[in-house]
Formats: C-alpha cells, sequence, structure tokens
C-alpha cells in the first residue's frame, strides 16, 4: 500500500488510493467514537451516588477527558510519520491544514501533551488503587489539600515543560519527500504541515526521549508491582470481602493493567521496532503509516475497557432514559 522510490535528487514515496480512503475515515470515525464514549462516561461517572467509585471517580474523569482531548488533537491532525534525511518527519495533513500553519502546530503540541500526561495519570491510578484496596485507613490522604494543590501544581510545571519541549524538538520544515498516489502519479499532501527534528537542538531531542522511557518504565512498573499486591491483598484477605467486591477490584484493576499496555503496543513498539530497521539498515520501513491506523482507537479503546469492567459506569449508561432514580442509587462495592 506504501511504496517508495528516488526520482533523481527527489524521494517519491506512493500512496495506494484505498489506504487513503481508509485512513481518512478510519481516523474520522475513531474520532467521534472516542468523543462520543467518553463524554458518555464522564456523564454518567458524575451522575453516580457519591459511595459508587467515592475515592476513584475524580481519577476515571480525568482519565476520560484526557482521551477526549487525544481524541481530538489526533482526528484534526491526521498524522503520519516516517524517518527521513537524518531525522524523525512529522506529517500533519487534517482539517488543521486548512487555517493557518500554528494551528497545525498547536495541535501537534496538544497530540504531544495528551499522548504523555497518560503515561503520568496511570502510576497515579494505580497507586491510587493500591491505596485504597490495601492501605483503607490511608484514603484521606487522597484527599488532603496539600496533595491536590501539589498535584494541580505538577501538572501546571508538566504542561508548560511538555509544550517547551516539543516546540524545541521539532522544527517546520520544507525539505521532505514527495507523496504520490500509486494509481495516477498525483502529487498529494500539499497543504500538509511539516515538523522535523533534523535541524533541531539534539539536547531537546534526547531530553524528550529519556523523559518518554521514563514515564514508559514508570508506568509498566507501578503497574506490575500495585496490580501484584492487589491480587495478592485480595486472595489473602478474602474473608474481609464479598465477593461482589473482590470480583469489582479485580475487575477495575484489570481495566487500568489494559489501558497502560494497549497504547504501548500500538504506539511505542512501532517507533522503537522502526528505529531500529532504519538505523541497522534492515530495511526502509513505513511501519508507522499502518500502526497509526489502530493507534488512533486508543482512547476508543480505553473508554471500552472502562464500560466493559467498571460495572457501575455500564450500569449507568445502560440506564440512560430509564428512570433517573436508578442511576443515582448504583453501588458496586468498589
Amino acid at each position: 500500500m506504501i511504496s517508495h522510490y528516488r526520482n533523481g535528487t527527489v524521494d517519491v514515496y506512493q500512496f495506494n488510493k484505498n489506504f487513503m480512503i481508509f485512513r481518512y475515515v478510519n481516523g474520522a470515525v475513531a474520532c467521534i467514537t472516542a468523543l462520543i464514549l467518553n463524554g458518555l462516561i464522564i456523564f454518567c461517572t458524575c451522575r453516580l451516588n457519591q459511595n459508587s467509585l467515592r475515592h476513584f471517580r475524580g481519577l476515571l474523569v480525568a482519565l476520560s477527558a484526557l482521551d477526549i482531548c487525544y481524541a481530538f488533537a489526533s482526528g484534526v491532525t491526521t498524522m503520519g510519520f516516517d524517518y527521513y534525511n537524518g531525522g524523525f518527519l512529522i506529517i500533519i495533513t487534517g482539517v488543521t491544514t486548512l487555517g493557518p500553519s500554528v494551528l497545525s502546530r498547536l495541535s501537534y503540541v496538544l497530540y504531544i501533551v495528551t499522548f504523555n500526561a497518560f503515561f503520568i495519570l496511570q502510576p497515579v491510578m494505580f497507586i491510587c488503587r493500591y491505596i485504597i484496596i490495601c492501605l483503607p485507613k490511608r484514603v484521606t490522604i487522597l484527599r488532603n489539600r496539600f496533595v491536590l494543590v501539589g498535584a494541580s501544581l505538577f501538572a501546571t510545571m508538566f504542561c508548560m515543560t511538555q509544550v517547551y519541549w516539543s516546540v524545541n524538538s521539532y522544527s517546520p520544515t520544507c525539505r521532505h519527500p514527495r507523496f504520490e498516489m500509486a494509481e495516477t502519479g498525483e502529487e498529494i499532501f500539499t497543504n500538509a504541515y511539516f515538523l522535523s527534528s533534523t535541524d533541531a537542538d539534539v539536547t531537546y531531542i534526547i531530553g524528550e526521549t529519556l523523559f518518554l522511557n521514563f514515564l514508559i518504565f514508570t508506568s509498566l512498573g507501578s503497574m506490575v508491582y500495585c496490580s501484584a499486591k492487589i491480587f495478592v491483598f485480595l486472595k489473602r484477605n478474602a474473608s474481609s470481602f464479598t465477593e461482589r467486591t473482590r470480583r469489582g477490584q479485580r475487575r477495575l484493576t484489570l481495566a487500568l493493567i489494559l489501558q497502560t499496555i494497549f497504547p504501548i503496543l500500538t504506539g511505542i513498539l512501532p517507533l522503537y521496532v522502526t528505529f531500529y530497521m532504519v538505523f541497522n539498515q534492515i530495511a526502509h520501513s513505513h511501519t508507522l503509516w499502518y500502526t497509526m491506523l489502530l493507534h488512533v482507537w486508543q482512547p476508543t479503546i480505553s473508554a471500552l475497557i472502562t464500560i466493559a469492567f467498571v460495572n457501575p459506569v455500564r450500569r449507568a449508561i445502560e440506564g440512560l432514559g430509564k428512570n433517573p432514580s436508578r442511576i443515582f442509587t448504583l453501588t458496586s462495592g468498589i
């Protein structure tokens, strides 16, 4: 579906027509679906009884809000990624290209900030689950004013740092391949906005890469440690919980595990594979163009996992349009 050749001094990438149509339709459907599902989750979570998910609902709403931002940024940019001219090339082809170039740049920054923020939120969610289940006497820490203020300040500093790094890691470029339709040879992406890391300060590139790796390993480490602690605690203290509560706790923990693994498999792993193939001159890979077709569904998959595994949210959604009192009295022992 994607091929390339060299025409004199110009590199030419050819895209199959069916691939291009599927790419745009797939991105639009993924964006709309994610916005609807995550919007439903936020609406229904806010309507739940105060005793349902009482220590976790804020984080659940934050995750869905983050997914909405990520789906929006992904949908309006419709980005492609490739390795070209000794650097990482980002091709923005979405509706933002119809406006000024700064609109595409800001949308890309929003995409990066929300993607990295997801890997910060995941360890927080696992640690909170661990405290709620295994250390219930310390749950009040989660509502401590200093903790909340500190978290807000950290989130603000994170966003400012990510914006600064994103702006300095990639710069607009005119040095890019020619993109053509394979069937006709017609040039495409004529209005696209191109960003490249080729001319960027290597310090920012290394810093961004190390920070992303740190976030990933922190997410995986907290996932393994907290999940193991939770499952062992539930098993050892089975007599202290009802079967319904144990099942609910296990399902919610499993949901967090799946939500952590999916973006790594569809976003980070293909990136590492591509770099390995390029740096070792195994082949010129267009892997990221294909994996983005699945990666744009990350916010939708995250929402579906929440709906499937978090009983109060699922029942609240099922109860929409019915007697409102049924929604306000939902509990699950979580």
